[in-house]
């Protein structure tokens, strides 16, 4: 029987970083066959000033680094680690810069049934490689329909306050056990990774981690231990 690792992930959707960590951590597990892997995503917002129907793409970051010339500068290592992630930033064609609050609704309903994790790339392809508007009502009915929604479904979600309650609660969970910055790991509820780290470190996380399992594991005592 595999030894089982659960990762929580606590990411944004308009974080280029985590979709970068998202693909390395997936490269690692796929190649660490010998652990049964659970994920479990938490929503995290990089910006929850935005408006909810978005800012534009481009004087949002204009304003943020100066000019659009300075945002393309500093953003050369990040679309050169997603070329070597495998991801294509289309940073020219983003529209607008979204308030990830619906987003975040839609992936906690996603968390429940299962889907979250291909709810999630697909936010982050139509995000990032693929720009659509993401503040809008229709196009989220859209994408949420390739899942098997139905657009009554998706709008009921988008529109349910206690669901906003559980997504800010659970956002504010995570802030005051310190994460501040995404993405941020967590494996097996106990060790905590911040960054979109490589594939090789992941890895090497996943065995570091179960060498500690067991060793806690054999200094303890059960109740049909011989030895103790």
């Amino acid at each position: 029987m595999k030894e089982k690792i659960i990762i929580d992930i606590v990411s944004d959707v308009a974080c280029p970083w985590c979709f970068i960590g998202k693909k390395h951590i997936e490269a690692a597990m796929e190649a660490s066959e010998e652990f049964d892997f659970e994920v479990q995503w938490h929503p995290f917002m990089l910006d929850p000033n935005i408006p909810s129907e978005g800012s534009n793409f481009d004087a949002y970051f204009s304003k943020k680094f100066g000019s659009m010339a300075q945002f393309e500068k500093i953003s050369e290592r990040v679309v050169q680690a997603g070329q070597n992630a495998g991801i294509n930033f289309r940073f020219d064609q983003i529209p607008k810069v979204p308030n990830t609050l619906a987003l975040h609704k839609i992936l906690h309903i996603a968390s429940i049934e299962g889907i979250a994790n291909e709810v999630k790339g697909r936010f982050l392809n139509a995000y990032f490689e693929n720009p659509i508007d993401l503040t809008s009502q229709q196009n989220i009915c859209d994408i949420m329909f390739e899942f098997g929604w139905d657009e009554k479904k998706t709008i009921d979600i988008l529109d349910d306050d206690a669901i906003t309650q559980k997504v800010l609660i659970e956002i504010k969970d995570y802030q005051q056990m310190g994460v501040n910055a995404v993405p941020f790991f967590i494996i097996n509820h106990t060790y905590g990774m911040s960054g979109a780290q490589p594939v090789e470190y992941f890895k090497e996380a996943f065995k570091d981690i179960s060498i500690q399992m067991q060793a806690n594991s054999d200094s303890s005592c059960d109740i049909d231990d011989p030895n103790c």
